[in-house]
């Protein structure tokens, strides 16, 4: 069993703004995507297209993960798993399969990598 990654699409990206406004998260969002303006949520969208993924095990969304490239040659790695998927020991296999990934010209501009959750 293994876990299958696929490049964000508009929806997976309304999936993970929605699950992300039901967690109530204090940095989440708060509204739902169908209740938000396009101005709240372009700006991510674009910007973690290149490198967010959703997360794909046994034919169905469990998750999402990316990474977010920071000016000091960090990036930071962050997922979030759907809430009826948590809590299932699947984090860090998940984790660990993505970053053998090979995201196209990544690897040669990050020297350390931060995870949070």
């Amino acid at each position: 069993m293994n876990f299958s990654f696929k490049k964000i699409d508009m929806a997976g990206f309304i999936r993970i703004w929605n699950s992300d406004f039901k967690d109530g998260h204090p940095d989440s969002h708060n509204k739902s995507f169908e209740n938000s303006t396009k101005d709240e949520w372009k700006n991510l969208f674009e910007k973690y297209l290149l490198l967010m993924h959703e997360v794909i095990l046994d034919g169905s969304e469990y998750g999402y993960i990316f990474l977010s490239p920071k000016k000091d040659r960090s990036a930071h790695l962050g997922y979030g798993l759907y809430e009826e998927f948590r809590g299932k020991g699947l984090s860090v296999r998940m984790c660990s399969e993505f970053l053998d990934l090979k995201i196209p010209g990544l690897d040669k501009s990050i020297d350390h990598l931060y995870g949070t959750t």
